[in-house]
């Protein structure tokens, strides 16, 4: 998270900075007339800049806020506006970036490379022309709307290996303990025909593994793998190799399972190249280990892997695997071109890679930001807002053991009031929810008597989860799971409120400690309501931003030294507002009265 040391703040004045690049050529606006340091040089700001209107306000946890904000403000220009807009060079869309810096004893705190950024965009609706003021005014706004050009998660993991039907293999595609095979192009055709019209799997983490509440390990079948290529040897048995993703893949072997209920372990993932330079995953397993012949012509084989030492693909912006929730929110801004916050993510990444998904993508419709949004930041302990930088995540609060050191306390006075009465702004409770994760294939064996006996019929298919966690106030007998969990939160929550219950399924989690993680921040944020109201604070709390966590002792309302977020920011001309949220919540927070 941004921070700045609020020891340069204390009785300060605000001075505005603007800086607008059109065409190239650099503009520089401020609150009045400001030399600020640059080095051993001064840069200069010309003043001409009315206060802006500036707001800002934070998303609730678990959700993306990327419509547009605003700022409006007016000031000089140097030239004619009205005869530069009709000559067709408009400044409408140049961008602009307002920021501040703080005075104190008539001398500015910050140098140029350390003034505060709170607001970048572009200049949108100039108005301009007024038969009163000087040629050079205008008013506008400035918009940083995050605009997203979302693009298929399938294609920016596989690349080019989207389909079978289009997939060229070449000669030597396949390599078996180091050593190449030799598989003529036509073979290895007439072979694919297994898997024409299938759409290449894109793997995310290691599914199909899981533990249980014992810390023993499990696994089930959970992504799909087919048929390309066999190598046949009157000497030795044939061997069948399976493509499992359509990418480079990390890790050593995975597990294999047919659709006759046969099961092979400890299989070596290979990686290689088509004929066009496309990186590709396989395994292989020969015709004594699983079903591969069809004799009748009419067989379909199905495969099934279980992700027991491996894992799938690899970012190329981190060089790690985008199982982490933190790495795969980067890779997604990266291969997107999203502008975000790099240093914000950073601060915050060895928190966010504690979450670990995993899954498989087959679908070309399903969008990178919209998987992110459906399935990722819904069950993160964050929100996703824009800021000068570009998106940048604000951590919540109530994961207490993250906020040991809050930026500020404060102590309301003259210099920080309350404004507002208190009101609720949450309307759903949660006290008892029952988590689902690890969803894979589904076995089934069933059994037909005829007149020669017995035939056994396997199927594999649909999608069942394979852990479930229980959260609640007390241990359940009713409960068909092995894994409860007991909150001190959900029993609060329950004196007050009654048992309030929900559930949740998790498409793309099949790590017990990450589901534990997820429903427990359910509890922890759901189990009482959010209270909000307003405070107003002079000048020098000008450095406290919007998602910041602060230490408030406010006794009329009996707060003392308890946590709250600041969520809202308005800068009101001669002091600044901000909306704080909590939780009236004993555990972590002792009530005064």
């Amino acid at each position: 998270m941004r921070v700045y040391p609020s020891n340069d703040y204390l009785g300060a004045e605000i001075c505005f900075l603007l800086e607008v690049d059109i065409k190239g050529t650099m503009y520089r606006f401020s609150s009045f007339p400001i030399e600020i340091m640059n080095n051993n040089d001064v840069v200069f700001y010309s003043g001409l800049l009315s206060d802006p209107e500036y707001a800002e306000q934070l998303q609730e946890i678990g959700k993306i806020k990327l419509s547009t904000n605003s700022i409006s403000m007016s000031l000089i220009f140097p030239f004619d506006v009205a005869k530069r807009e009709i000559s067709g060079k408009t400044i409408e869309y140049s961008k602009a970036v307002l920021s501040y810096v703080t005075i104190a004893k008539n001398r500015v705190q910050q140098s140029f490379d350390n003034v505060i950024n709170i607001f970048a965009g572009v200049i949108k609706e100039p108005i301009y022309g007024h038969p009163t003021k000087e040629k050079g005014y205008v008013e506008f706004s400035i918009e940083n709307e995050i605009y997203v050009n979302d693009s298929s998660l399938l294609s920016l993991i596989n690349n080019d290996l989207v389909m079978f039907d289009t997939f060229v293999y070449s000669p030597g595609s396949f390599t078996g303990a180091g050593q190449i095979l030799n598989i003529e192009q036509n073979y290895a055709s007439q072979d694919k025909h297994h898997s024409v019209g299938k759409i290449v799997p894109a793997i995310i983490g290691s599914p199909g593994i899981s533990s249980s509440i014992n810390g023993t390990v499990f696994d089930y079948p959970a992504t799909p793998a087919y048929r390309i290529g066999s190598f046949a040897d009157l000497e030795n048995p044939t061997i069948f190799f399976l493509l499992v993703a359509g990418h480079y893949c990390l890790g050593d072997t995975v597990t294999i399972q047919d659709n006759q209920g046969n099961k092979v372990t400890n299989k070596t993932v290979f990686n290689s190249t088509s004929a066009s330079g496309q990186m590709f995953a396989y395994v292989a397993f020969n015709q004594n280990e699983l079903d591969a012949f069809d004799f009748d012509f009419d067989e379909k084989f199905e495969y099934y892997i279980r992700w027991t030492n491996a894992s799938g693909a690899v970012s190329p912006y981190t060089g790690t695997s985008i199982s982490n929730a933190g790495d795969f929110l980067i890779f997604v801004f990266e291969s997107l071109n999203i502008d975000y916050d790099r240093e914000a993510f950073q601060s915050l990444k060895i928190i966010l890679n504690e979450y670990k998904f995993s899954g498989y993508i087959n679908d070309v419709s399903i969008k990178a930001y919209e998987f992110v949004q459906k399935y990722i930041i819904p069950f993160l302990p964050i929100t996703l807002s824009t800021g000068a930088k570009g998106v940048y995540p604000v951590l919540d609060f109530r994961i207490t053991g993250m906020f040991e050191s809050h930026k500020k306390s404060i102590t309301t006075s003259a210099l920080f009031e309350r404004v507002s009465a208190i009101s609720p702004s949450q309307k759903e409770i949660i006290n008892e929810i029952t988590v689902q994760y690890a969803p894979g294939f589904v076995h089934t064996t069933t059994f037909d008597m005829t007149f020669g006996g017995i035939d056994i019929n396997h199927q594999i298919g649909g999608n069942d989860y394979k852990g479930v966690v229980h959260i609640g106030s007390e241990f359940l007998e009713s409960i068909e799971t092995e894994y409860q969990i007991v909150s001190p939160y959900s029993r609060l929550s329950k004196q007050i409120y009654g048992t309030q219950k929900s559930s949740i399924a998790l498409e793309y989690v099949s790590d017990r400690a990450t589901a534990v993680k997820i429903g427990l921040d359910i509890i922890r944020r759901k189990c009482l309501p959010e209270k909000i109201c307003t405070y107003r604070a002079a000048f020098n709390f000008g450095h406290l931003l919007v998602g910041d966590v602060i230490e408030l002792t406010d006794l009329d309302i009996g707060l003392s030294q308890s946590k709250v977020q600041i969520i809202g920011k308005t800068y009101e001309g001669a002091s600044w507002l901000y909306d704080i949220m909590f939780q009236e919540n004993p555990i972590d927070n002792q009530r005064v009265v």
